[in-house]
């Protein structure tokens, strides 16, 4: 073959092979028309939809021909994605993804699952700004992830004692004092566990009430023997000997008494005096010889302003004491060891409450 030849085959091959190298490159796109992995991606942002006390939640399954990864990912707007959990879809081809927020401890705490797998805290916020997403590696035939439930809400407020409408954010220690026939009834009482995020009954007694019942508190009136329902503060223990509460305490002495005369500037308060007597009132060391007083604590219920009386003159000494037949209006346990304990076990820093029921 001539130079010439040569020179012509030369040129059919490199001209072959162009052709070649651009049927490639425009057959690669319809090749991959059906790519081998693709990347299905569901997702919410759980933004403005959750409000104190509540949870949102949202379900989402994932469809495939078989066995197939699944992955949660969650991120605060403007940051990178974080991986929750990865997971495989069920024999049934079909993966449950959840999320949930709730409210533990006044902070957020966000929580992922894939189908039965536990629950995994992703992040612990006071913001209610978060992403939420699922994606599942797959290829062409797979379809997207689905929600199949919109966003709920439910209350997951702290529960309340029981018996009661007071929440952890209140008070931590309630006492709740419920009347259940005639002067008779029971006593419990129960403090917050925010670790275990539950209340626990720590303490109960029988109890005995008024002589003539129990009234709403704003119906009650001084020397009618009722005792007063609703909510009160406690505000000191006293009696013989402080039994080592965190309570401010006070010592009853021979010239202790509770001042009942209306007409005095002292009027439902302690007076140490020996020589000034109240005109009316209880010698509160005669009651500690009684054993009724041994200790004591003092409600609030018409302390704030006596002056200002409820019903005509709601009366004052509303005590927390020792009794095992009725009082003239006060709460009174039948245990006094459980009286002892309670006043022990008191803590002002936790603001405790005690409930009268009807």
């Amino acid at each position: 073959m001539g130079v010439r030849g040569v020179r012509r085959v030369v040129v059919l091959l490199l001209a072959a092979g162009v052709v070649l190298a651009g049927l490639t490159v425009v057959g690669a796109p319809v090749a991959e028309a059906a790519p081998r992995k693709a990347t299905s991606v569901r997702g919410f942002v759980m933004a403005n939809k959750v409000q104190p006390g509540q949870v949102a939640s949202d379900r989402f399954w994932v469809t495939g021909p078989k066995r197939r990864l699944v992955v949660v990912q969650h991120r605060v707007p403007g940051q990178r994605w974080q991986t929750v959990q990865r997971a495989r879809t069920t024999g049934k081809r079909q993966a449950q993804v959840r999320v949930q927020v709730v409210l533990s401890g006044g902070r957020w705490v966000w929580k992922a699952r894939v189908r039965n797998k536990p629950w995994a805290t992703v992040a612990r916020t006071p913001g209610t700004a978060h992403e939420f997403r699922v994606v599942v590696p797959a290829r062409g035939q797979w379809k997207p992830a689905r929600s199949r439930g919109q966003a709920v809400a439910v209350d997951t407020r702290p529960p309340a004692a029981p018996g009661t409408g007071i929440r952890p954010s209140r008070s931590q220690q309630v006492l709740v004092a419920d009347r259940s026939t005639g002067v008779r009834g029971t006593f419990r009482r129960f403090e917050w566990r925010p670790a275990e995020g539950r209340w626990v009954r720590v303490g109960s007694s029988s109890a005995v009430f008024g002589y003539a019942g129990v009234v709403p508190g704003n119906r009650r009136v001084q020397d009618s023997g009722t005792t007063p329902a609703g909510t009160y503060r406690l505000l000191y223990a006293f009696g013989a000997g402080d039994p080592g509460t965190a309570m401010r305490y006070r010592r009853v002495t021979g010239c202790s008494h509770w001042v009942l005369d209306r007409d005095a500037a002292d009027y439902n308060r302690w007076r140490e005096s020996c020589t000034r007597r109240p005109r009316d009132g209880e010698h509160l060391q005669t009651y500690v010889q009684r054993g009724l007083y041994q200790q004591a604590v003092v409600t609030n219920f018409n302390y704030a302003d006596p002056r200002v009386r409820r019903g005509g003159g709601s009366g004052g000494a509303i005590f927390l004491h020792y009794a095992t037949q009725y009082t003239g209006g006060c709460v009174g346990l039948t245990s006094m060891a459980e009286l002892t304990g309670t006043v022990r076990w008191l803590d002002p820093d936790k603001n405790p409450l005690i409930v009268i029921k009807q």
